[in-house]
């Protein structure tokens, strides 16, 4: 966890499962659990969490996340928000 920072947040909920080997799944809010090859878990992202592989040997989960388009994009790819942001119209010179 040292070596992670801070949790990571995102806008939505998520679904993992966990396909192979074992995880530690962290939150900001709960005490971590461990998580075994076949067990799932549901939270809403916005709450701080990380996964930790557990185990010798390979880990595998699979991830999914729902939230609007633009929320997502926004949160994991600044570089990407800004280009979909829509831009300003600037104001003409009078004169």
């Amino acid at each position: 966890m040292e070596e992670l920072g801070e949790l990571i947040r995102h806008p939505g909920e998520e679904y993992t499962f966990v396909l192979e080997g074992e995880v530690d799944f962290h939150t900001s809010l709960y005490a971590p659990v461990r998580l075994k090859t076949g067990d799932s878990i549901y939270f809403d992202s916005g709450m701080g969490h990380a996964y930790i592989a557990a185990s010798e040997g390979r880990c595998r989960v699979l991830s999914l996340c729902s939230a609007p388009e633009g929320e997502v994009i926004a949160a994991t790819t600044p570089e990407i928000a800004k280009a979909h942001k829509p831009k300003t119209p600037r104001k003409g010179r009078r004169g």
